[in-house]
């Protein structure tokens, strides 16, 4: 049987996210991404526009469509 390797995850609130070594950390990154903005209550700008566009920035990169200028303007 061969063994399955998982990436094992610590984040600041405790949790922990076990994952497949082939999972696209883009992806998960724009999954939890678009659980932040439809928590955000909106009312400052860092949250509103900027996860907003960070959100369309990594549905660019996982729909293949990216470019480093993306990454850059993310940074």
């Amino acid at each position: 049987m061969e063994k399955v390797k998982v990436i094992i995850e610590w984040a600041s609130d405790g949790t922990i996210s076990a994952m497949m070594e082939d999972t696209c950390m883009v992806e998960v990154s724009r999954f939890f991404m678009k659980f932040t903005q439809n928590e955000s209550c909106g009312k400052c700008a860092p949250c509103r526009i900027g996860g907003r566009k960070l959100l369309n920035y990594l549905g660019k990169i996982c729909s293949g469509e990216g470019s480093n200028e993306d990454i850059e303007h993310m940074k």
